[in-house]
């Protein structure tokens, strides 16, 4: 559940800077074809947009300005919630328009695709690579914005009995580990997690995960949920 609600609150995010690229990145002329799929999204009718751009893409037989139709797709998609379908047009804007002027915009759509999917270090990677851009880049600055945004947990084991995990979790504080138990409900039954270590970088969280499970501990890395 906390998973769940740190995730939404990070596609919150993610969702008030996609309008504000979509306004940003498409500002200019369009040709006529590509103005009512346009105007639906910013309606936020996104179906009827999804039905007219694929419509357009079945139907035409030159579509000017194709990638900037396939963005309009991506984005759609995306806030329609299929983050699957939009994960694949982003990635047709990048493999096959490698000069498009869209090329950061789609980039940054795939990432937020992939965190949605629930794939934080694949998203995580391209945001890294989407900070690297010119201090001046709107894209840059919304990349920074959502990697500050991500940390990560660290699991050192879970069970069914709470005794267990408080005797592992009091295991753990004597080594200098700030330990805690969180209960989790999954399939209708109470586990209870120990948590090793919580609002880390990935790094941070790799290194940690790493000298648990030297140690012995069966450790996980996970999304950090707002603690």
């Amino acid at each position: 559940m906390l998973l769940n609600n740190w995730r939404e609150k990070h596609l919150f995010l993610i969702f008030s800077f996609t309008l504000y690229a979509f306004h940003f990145t498409l500002s200019r002329a369009y040709a006529l074809d590509l103005q009512q799929p346009k105007q639906y999204f910013l309606e936020g009718d996104y179906k009827a947009a999804i039905k007219e751009g694929e419509k357009i893409l079945a139907e035409a037989d030159y579509v000017p300005d194709l990638d900037e139709l396939y963005y309009i797709l991506g984005l759609s998609y995306f806030k329609d919630g299929n983050y699957l379908r939009a994960s694949d047009i982003f990635e047709i804007i990048l493999n096959e328009f490698k000069e498009s002027n869209l090329k950061d915009e789609a980039a940054l759509g795939s990432a937020d695709a992939y965190f949605a999917l629930g794939d934080s270090k694949k998203a995580e990677s391209i945001y890294q690579e989407l900070s690297r851009l010119s201090p001046e880049s709107k894209i840059r600055e919304q990349a920074v914005t959502r990697l500050n945004q991500i940390f990560y947990t660290v699991g050192a084991g879970i069970f069914s009995k709470k005794l267990n995990a408080q005797n592992l979790a009091q295991t753990l504080i004597s080594k200098g580990y700030p330990a805690l138990v969180e209960e989790e409900k999954s399939g209708g039954k109470t586990l209870y997690r120990v948590i090793a270590g919580s609002r880390l970088s990935r790094q941070q969280a790799e290194d940690l995960g790493n000298k648990l499970s030297e140690q012995g501990y069966p450790a996980k890395i996970f999304p950090d949920a707002g603690r």
